[in-house]
Formats: C-alpha cells, structure tokens, sequence
C-alpha cells in the first residue's frame, strides 16, 4: 500500500532509507536528522508490511515517551495519516494499512521475547544494552512479512559494540550504516560552533561532527593543564561563595570556589553570559562524617566574614539526601542544621534532585578546563593539592578484556571523590535546561 508522505530528506538520510539491507543504522551527529529518519523509516515499513506488526524502541522509558514515541506521533499528524493511540498497549494502530507500531522501552529486555515482528527500529542504540539488541533480531520472523527489516538510529559513543556491528572492519554480515555528516542540515546555521564553548574537543567532535573516538580512555580529565588551568584565586566579595561535597567518607570531600561573570559588555548586550569558575580552596578529610565536615567549612571561611562574605551557595552529591552518615539524619539535613544558627551569611542549598551520570558530570568538568573553542573556564589555586592530583591523575576503568567503561577507576581510595565534588558544582552551573543554554562558559 502506498502513501504519499511530506519529507525532504537529506542526503544521508535518502542513503539509509534506499538501503537494500535487512539491518540498516543511520550515525550522526546532534542536529543531522536522526529522529526524522527514524519516524519516516518506521512508516514506511508500516504501509510495505500492511497489516502485520512492527515495534520502535528506545533506551529508557522516559526518553521513548517523552522524544521517540512523540516525534513518531507528530510525524503521522503533520501527514494526516488515519491512527488510533492504543494506550494500554502503548501501541499506534494506522487505519489505512491495518498495522500495529509497538512502543517498547530496552531497559528490560528479558521482555522483549514474544509476539513475531516484521520490522523494528531503535532510537539512539549506543544508549542500549548489545542483548536487547539480540532479543529484537530474534523476534524479527513473522513470516507474512513482505520486507523483514531492523534498523537503529545514534549518536556515535567510542568503539562499542554498535561500531563493531555495524561501522568496523569486521562489522556483521547484512549490515550497513550510513554515517551522516554535520554541515548536511542548512538550517543550523551556528548552532556548532556555539556548542563549542560549553563542549570540551573530544565530546565537541562526537557529538558535533559525528566522529568515532575512544571516549572512555586513558585520562578522565584530559583537557585539564597546569599551565592554563592552575592560578593564584582570591576571594571576591562581590560573588556568593560556593561549597560542593562529595560524600565519601574516607575521604570526605569538598570544593570551595566562587563562580564570577567575566561578560564583556558587548556579550552582555546579546544576552549571553560567561562564567570563570574560581576553585579557592579544598577540604579533604580521612575517616570522618559529615559534622566533621561542616566544622572545617565553617572553620576556613571564619577569615572571609571581615573581607565582605555574605552569600553561600551549596552544592554536591545528591545521593546525600537518602545516605546516612549518623543513625538519625541524612547528610544534607545534618549541614541544612548546622548552618542555620549562622547568621552572618544567607546559606542557599542548590542540590540537585538526581546526580548526573558519571560521563555527564566528567563531560562538563573537562569542557570547563578547556571547551572546543580553546576557552579556559575554570582556575584552581595551587593550594588545592588533591584536586591537581585528581584531575592529572583519574582514569577511566577497564574491564578484564582490556576495554574501557563507562566508570572511573577508583583502585586508589584516594582519588576521584575532590574530582566527584568539583563536578557537581560545575554540572550545576553550566547544564543545559530545556535545550542548548544561552550562556556560555569563558
């Protein structure tokens, strides 16, 4: 059965839709046209196996409602395509072809197992588990099928099991990939070049340009250098103070920093916003909780009260507000108490609802050291010892195999927990809400 469709796709995107493989990906970068071409290939498989029953997928439940089931509904309205949405099967039965789309969440794919399919697409793969992967091949067998078919749509992430599949020298039998590239889809204009300033080079070339680089290798914080990243930092009344934790016990750890608009007036004047982030001090403590804690903190600042300190911004782990490091309070509920009867300075607890993944949190660590754009946006004073150390010294893990993971090496009880602190401060600061933010990183 056939449909005419409103879609002007790019040169890359008309590449995968023409593929002749039964396992077809499409690779690219933020902005070349991944969902689009994953909608209008879940349609186009619909109306070829009129009738029968296909399935899209995406890594999380959150994202497959809130991005990947949505923009395929949005697809079918701004065609006008007859559909009804089944809401307890989480499922779109198209009227005019009699097919059924499935919307599954991967996160358990032990699941996926049942009902025989004719085709599936997946929305950014590198995000999912290689077994849900193979549990979906598995289902694709309904034998009524016109066109068996699956195919997947992401943003490249290091040589995974995705790249070995479907883009390295030994990819699998029956696979292709087309790999799109950034300066297809016009209608950016300099929407990569801003993202320089808030991405650090390495992420800047994955998910800008698309390129396949070993992202989880070697030296976590590896834009961080000593000569551009380590100064002298002195206290600036005009600017709130900025403590961030890590709630490690042994040890226990935390940043005290000041974050400063250095905005030249002509940026100012086009709305953007650019921050230093200034790191004074750090506090690192063995075997101690958190009254121990909160008294060094209260102890070091003791000074800043005759020079003008008035505001205190807190910051750090959230997982502090269910963790116990007493038997009556959480961590944060013990400082909220302690720092009410200080009347001095306005205490602001700025803690997040949820920590960000490792890779979120060391992502915006390492483009604050150093952005696309060759932009510097944090200095450390050299009192600040563990931190130097952490930032020069922590890697990520590797498995027996050899291969890098998604996961700090914390063989050296010592390190990554003053890194951990400094994240939470700067993912705070710079993360985007509801899209690329305005301000930008100097």
């Amino acid at each position: 059965m056939r449909r005419e469709i409103r879609y002007a796709p790019f040169r890359s995107q008309l590449r995968f839709h023409l593929s002749e493989s039964r396992i077809r990906g499409f690779s690219g970068p933020v902005g070349s046209g991944k969902s689009a071409a994953l909608c209008h290939e879940a349609l186009k498989l619909a109306y070829l196996n009129a009738g029968r029953v296909g399935l899209i997928g995406a890594p999380t439940y959150p994202m497959l409602r809130d991005s990947t089931r949505s923009a395929f509904l949005s697809a079918l309205e701004e065609n006008g395509v007859p559909h009804t949405f089944l809401k307890a099967d989480n499922a779109v039965r198209l009227q005019e072809c009699g097919s059924e789309v499935l919307f599954r969440s991967l996160e358990q794919y032990e699941r996926l197992r049942g009902t025989n399919l004719a085709w599936f697409g997946v929305d950014e793969l590198t995000y999912c588990r290689e077994e849900a992967w193979s549990r979906l091949e598995a289902r694709l067998r309904d034998p009524r099928a016109k066109r068996l078919g699956g195919f997947a749509v992401w943003t490249p992430k290091g040589f995974d099991w995705v790249w070995k599949r479907f883009v390295g020298p030994d990819r699998t039998p029956g696979y292709e990939a087309v790999l799109a590239s950034p300066g297809e889809n016009t209608t950016l204009g300099d929407y990569y070049e801003r993202l320089k300033a808030s991405y650090d080079e390495r992420f800047y070339r994955q998910e800008c340009l698309g390129e396949y680089l070993p992202q989880f290798a070697g030296q976590a914080y590896y834009s961080f250098e000593r000569k551009g990243n380590v100064g002298a930092c002195e206290f600036d009344a005009r600017w709130p103070l900025c403590w961030s934790l890590d709630f490690n016990i042994d040890p226990m750890c935390a940043v005290i920093a000041q974050v400063v608009d250095v905005t030249p007036r002509e940026e100012a004047l086009r709305g953007r916003r650019k921050r230093l982030i200034r790191v004074l001090d750090e506090v690192v403590l063995g075997d101690s909780r958190t009254v121990e804690a909160g008294r060094e903190f209260l102890k070091r600042i003791e000074p800043l009260y005759a020079r003008g300190l008035s505001a205190i911004e807190v910051y750090g782990d959230a997982s502090g507000a269910a963790r116990h490091t007493s038997s009556l309070e959480s961590d944060w509920r013990l400082l909220r108490e302690m720092t009410r009867s200080e009347h001095r300075a306005v205490f602001q607890f700025r803690v997040a609802a949820a920590n960000p993944s490792v890779r979120e949190r060391v992502t915006a660590v390492t483009a604050a050291l150093r952005s696309a754009s060759g932009e510097r946006a944090i200095v450390i004073d050299p009192r600040c010892k563990e931190l130097i150390a952490d930032l020069e010294q922590v890697a990520w893990k590797r498995d027996a195999a050899g291969n890098a993971r998604d996961e700090l090496d914390k063989s050296d009880r010592r390190r990554t927990h003053i890194s951990d602190a400094l994240g939470y401060l700067v993912w705070s600061v710079t993360r985007a809400q509801g899209g690329p933010r305005p301000e930008v990183l100097l």
